[in-house]
């Protein structure tokens, strides 16, 4: 089932706007200047509200934003602690693209950014590789139903997560050639070039596609038996999972993305720095919050939405804003690119490597007041995106010597 939406001009997801997406590895990982450091500006509140109560993690991570509903949230425990240490790194080859890896029942997926794809065991040993003259072309691979599923050589394909073989493949719509993905229980959902697909993870089926006429800039969200997903064409969606007819769509006054379903509402955060709270069942909008830019990333967990904001006046820096009414509490300047997972004892997130700036590596902060508690070091292999928040593990890539790699992290202590 196809359902047309406006034409208008589509900003193509391209092999650029891909690696925009997941940042270029050879220069992410000099990223960052000095500048204001920790959380608390002198007109923010210092400490916000972290209800344990409301705590939205989830035990495994298997698409690229965490959950099917992009909270990018862990469960109290599952973290590593404030003490960050390296476990191992495993070398992936080329130097395209730092691709936060995904993770279920022990297996790991990513790819190299370029022209292959990886299914890593837990103790980083590669157990499957593909290669794709045509390049990968998707952010992340997704677990879902029995697969690993990603875009590969202009096809979305389904593989098999223990061996790398290929299950299905299955074309995507018109011309395009790029998805940001995820799903759940036997669902795909691909949000494309020029609109949103939903397969059957069995045989990769198309269920049916619904035709924006423009991309989207983050991974689509499914919860509740409805799609959700932030377009271009300055409209947030909802779908119906099952047959893709419209059950909403509201307005806002710029593109929009990233977007996260929680506690019955969609957060979506758009490039005039404006963020959209909407009640997820018929998308009235209950409150907006004005950021100082727009945003990379976005985690939603106790009560408290952690927005990563690219801010020219004030620098990079992260958010928290309440979820509830919108009211901004704390940010953080130390932040510096787009990884972020959130639970309500730590946040783990990209940060400046020193004080004063420097590289850009994966640190561990407070969720109450922002305060960096510890930062992985930058000797050696150099890890900061990700991070997927697993059983006591970070799993995350970055740059080596030997070009982009794949690593775990787990606690210093």
């Amino acid at each position: 089932m196809t359902h047309d939406g406006g034409e208008g001009s589509s900003r193509r997801q391209s092999r650029r706007g891909f690696l925009a997406a997941v940042g270029a590895a050879a220069t992410s990982a000099l990223a960052g200047c000095g500048g204001v450091f920790g959380g608390g500006g002198d007109d923010d509140p210092v400490t916000v509200a972290v209800d344990p109560s409301r705590d939205l993690g989830t035990p495994e991570w298997p698409v690229s934003r965490g959950d099917a509903r992009n909270t990018n949230a862990f469960p109290r425990g599952a973290g590593v602690g404030s003490s960050l240490a390296l476990d191992w790194a495993t070398t992936l080859g080329g130097n395209a693209a730092a691709v936060p890896p995904v993770v279920r029942a022990g297996r790991v997926a990513t790819s190299n950014g370029w022209h292959d794809a990886y299914g890593l065991r837990p103790d980083g040993t590669v157990a499957w590789t593909t290669e794709h003259p045509d390049g990968v072309t998707t952010v992340s691979p997704a677990f879902v139903g029995g697969v690993v599923a990603l875009v590969a050589d202009g096809d979305l394909v389904g593989f098999d997560p223990s061996d790398g073989t290929a299950v299905w493949s299955a074309s995507l719509p018109g011309p395009d050639t790029f998805a940001w993905l995820t799903g759940a229980d036997d669902t795909v959902v691909a949000a494309t070039d020029l609109g949103v697909a939903a397969l059957d993870a069995a045989d990769g089926t198309r269920r049916w596609y619904h035709r924006t006429g423009m991309g989207t800039q983050g991974p689509p969200a499914l919860a509740d038996g409805v799609v959700y997903a932030a377009s271009e064409d300055t409209y947030v969606y909802a779908f119906d999972a099952e047959t893709g007819g419209v059950r909403w769509r509201a307005k806002t006054d710029a593109r929009v993305g990233p977007l996260a379903v929680a506690e019955g509402r969609v957060y979506a955060a758009a490039e005039d720095g404006v963020l959209h709270a909407f009640d997820a069942a018929d998308g009235r909008e209950r409150w907006t919050a004005a950021l100082a830019g727009p945003a990379s990333t976005l985690a939603v967990t106790g009560g408290q939405v952690f927005v990563g904001v690219s801010a020219a006046a004030r620098r990079d820096h992260l958010r928290a804003v309440d979820a509830d009414d919108g009211s901004l509490g704390w940010h953080a300047d130390a932040f510096s690119g787009w990884a972020l997972a959130a639970g309500v004892d730590v946040l783990y997130a990209s940060v400046e490597a020193r004080e004063d700036g420097g590289l850009t590596t994966l640190g561990a902060l407070d969720p109450a007041t922002g305060r960096v508690r510890s930062r992985l070091s930058t000797a050696g292999p150099r890890v900061y995106n990700g991070p997927a928040v697993v059983e006591g593990a970070l799993y995350g890539a970055g740059l080596g010597e030997g070009g982009v790699l794949a690593a775990r992290v787990t606690s210093g202590d």
